[in-house]
């Protein structure tokens, strides 16, 4: 083989490993891994774990939550639905914000009622945790 070809190839997978793993992408994925892991398996440690101890979500209540408060949010939504699923339509990040759109769907427990919402957020990291998060999902009042 040419070692021409050899070192335009070695570039090129230099390239495209350096392109998916800059730290916007890094946070892209920590937001889809967080969301699978906290809402789509139900694990509330993952909360603790990847969020900062100074956690600021606005946009889920009159008043931002804190990394507490939004653990008691996510309880009475966990306790209050049946297969609950998010899963994100697009996502993109520049430096350490992530915007993020999709959808919830999943059934309330005491109707057996589906649902199925939209929405998104902008999302902050700081050394790979979540500082501060910008809500806007349309959930429904049965939920809140």
């Amino acid at each position: 083989m040419n070692i021409v070809l050899v070192l335009l190839i070695l570039v090129g997978a230099i390239f495209v490993a350096f392109q998916y793993n800059t730290p916007d992408r890094i946070n892209e994925k920590n937001i889809i891994r967080w969301s699978n892991e906290v809402w789509n398996l139900s694990n509330e440690s993952r909360i603790n774990d990847t969020t900062s101890k100074n956690l600021l979500i606005y946009g889920l209540g009159e008043k931002p939550l804190n990394r507490t408060t939004f653990n008691e949010f996510w309880r009475k939504i966990q306790s209050s639905t049946e297969n609950l699923y998010v899963r994100f339509t697009h996502i993109m990040s520049v430096d350490d914000w992530v915007a993020v759109r999709g959808e919830v769907t999943g059934v309330v427990k005491s109707t057996s009622k589906p649902f199925n919402f939209s929405g998104g957020g902008f999302i902050l990291f700081k050394d790979g945790l979540i500082i501060e998060s910008h809500e806007t999902w349309d959930i429904p009042e049965e939920l809140k």
